[in-house]
């Protein structure tokens, strides 16, 4: 089952455009692992 991924009208998502991950080389998941690693440690 697929899902839509709803973006804005520019063609980027909301964390993109405050975050610039493409620019910084990561994704929402590494990001969402990164932070959950840091909450439990």
């Amino acid at each position: 089952m697929e899902q839509a991924v709803r973006t804005a009208p520019g063609g980027q998502g909301l964390a993109e455009r405050l975050f610039k991950l493409q620019e910084h080389g990561t994704t929402v998941r590494t990001e969402l692992l990164a932070g959950l690693t840091t909450f439990l440690t």
